[in-house]
């Protein structure tokens, strides 16, 4: 039987996916490269990876995911909530 993690625990696992979830929280409405700049991984690659991981599950969206030059991420309800979450964990 497969147990599901819960997406706070998901995301605290990962140091990327927990600044580009903070970052977007804090400072919404940012490209790719903008948060590139702010947050720990350093290569688009793991960046890259990073969003679509947040993506997948629903922690994140894209404002305009068929601009191929300029997309604009935020974070959903959810992805507010799971960060709200991990800044208790933060805290103790």
């Amino acid at each position: 039987m497969d147990k599901k993690v819960p997406l706070s625990i998901y995301v605290f696992k990962s140091k990327y996916r927990t600044e580009v979830l903070k970052t977007l929280v804090n400072n919404p409405f940012q490209t790719p490269s903008e948060i590139l700049k702010k947050t720990p991984p350093k290569y688009i690659s793991h960046m890259s990876r990073t969003m679509r991981e947040l993506e997948e599950k629903e922690l994140i969206s894209c404002e305009n995911p068929k601009d191929n030059n300029y997309k604009v991420y935020f974070p959903t309800e959810l992805g507010i909530k799971v960060e709200e979450e991990i800044k208790k964990y933060n805290n103790n």
